[in-house]
């Protein structure tokens, strides 16, 4: 039995060769074919090929270019940055299915051998946006990311822009980023990142002193409109500013957003509120700013430490949008609402404490679930409808009135 079937095999494996060197032929090509390749950038290289830490390019740009010839969907290409300041003396353009990656010191073979002693520096100087992705929707820029980054230092005057980034039909998710610092002057601009029809992720990052000062300008770290889409996740945004709206982030024109698990601290904004988030053309209010039709999912978020110069003022304005807000914490808001909304807003298992509580106005529906109230002067004012389910009420001045 042992002899037939042994017999049996070696005419397989005869009979069929040629078959089975052609398949490893094609599996050999094809690992090779898409393998991921890596460039390498550093302050100390000799700028040859990029190809290793000795003959790192020392531009970001130029690695970039050179990445981009062969990157696709199949083929997505890291480019590995050391440690320092990279400055371009102009503003820099990504390329789909590319990688960024710092914190580098310059000898790794592997990401998990860094260990984040010193950054990666991109720095606009004061002088200019750090990147400038500005594409079009029959060439958009797909799959493309940063990691490990400090991008600070940005600056730009122009209008409908953003002194870090400025995303036009663009993908891009950013990871572990320090985004620092950048400010804009421009007209309807945002302080670190303008996205225009575009899908923005955001993962463990910090923005933080980025500002935005023109006519109309809303947004001081993000500002998302025409139908983009912006999620964020364990990010810090503190002392962010804007001088109309959205002290840390603006939400426009059909676009939709979703926050979780991230703080907001310090962010400030002018006449039209949203010291967090803002959305709403309607009201002068300040930190979340979101505009009409969009809507809004936030979730485990922490708000507290903001300010206003707008008479009514709010963490949130929801305007026209739909907000969700579940297991969230507003603190320490005196003086103004910490959501302000006239469209449908559903709260769930949050916390308002030391503030004006909750402003819904016009024909709006607000619906309050397995929440508490305590220490507002105000805990709601309400126009609209309002559903309370298994909530609390505790040292408020007033509860509830009905305006």
């Amino acid at each position: 039995m042992n002899i037939q079937i042994s017999t049996m095999y070696n005419c397989f494996i005869k009979s069929n060769m040629n078959k089975i060197l052609t398949l490893l032929l094609v599996l050999f090509v094809a690992t090779n074919l898409y393998a991921q390749e890596r460039y390498y950038v550093s302050t100390t290289g000799n700028n040859l090929d990029g190809l290793t830490w000795e003959s790192a390019f020392t531009d970001v740009q130029t690695a970039i270019d050179v990445a981009s010839q062969n990157a696709s969907e199949w083929n997505q290409i890291e480019i590995w940055i050391s440690k320092g300041t990279y400055a371009h003396g102009a503003p820099m353009k990504m390329a789909s299915y590319i990688s960024l990656i710092g914190g580098f010191v310059g000898t790794e073979n592997d990401p998990s051998e860094r260990i984040f002693a010193e950054e990666t520096i991109f720095t606009g100087e004061g002088r200019y946006t750090v990147f400038e992705n500005i594409f079009t929707a029959d060439e958009p820029l797909l799959g493309a990311s940063i990691e490990d980054i400090t991008i600070l230092d940005g600056f730009t005057s122009n209008d409908n822009s953003a002194a870090a980034f400025h995303n036009e039909f663009s993908e891009l998710s950013i990871f572990s980023c320090k985004i620092q610092n950048n400010q804009s002057n421009g007209i309807s601009s945002s302080g670190a990142i303008y996205n225009f029809c575009s899908y923005i992720s955001v993962y463990n990052s910090d923005f933080s002193f980025n500002s935005t000062n023109g006519v109309y300008s809303k947004g001081g770290a993000i500002q998302n409109k025409w139908n983009s889409d912006l999620y964020i996740e364990n990010t810090l945004f503190s002392f962010n500013s804007s001088a109309y709206g959205g002290g840390a982030i603006s939400n426009d024109d059909g676009s939709k957003m979703q926050v979780h698990s991230s703080s907001f601290t310090g962010n400030s904004t002018g006449s039209w509120g949203g010291c967090s988030i803002y959305s709403s053309r309607s009201y002068d209010y300040a930190e979340i700013y979101s505009d009409n039709r969009e809507e809004i999912f936030i979730t485990s978020c922490d708000f507290s430490g903001a300010t206003t110069s707008s008479s009514g003022g709010a963490y949130i304005v929801a305007g026209e949008s739909k907000i969700t807000v579940e297991a969230s914490n507003f603190y320490w808001f005196s003086g103004f609402s910490a959501i302000s909304t006239s469209h449908e807003c559903n709260i769930n298992k949050c916390n308002f404490e030391d503030g004006d509580g909750i402003m819904l106005t016009s024909n709006g529906n607000l619906n309050i679930k397995n929440s508490s109230f305590l220490n507002n002067k105000v805990a709601i004012q309400c126009s609209g409808k309002t559903n309370i389910v298994n909530s609390t009420f505790s040292s408020n001045e007033i509860a509830i009135k009905n305006f």
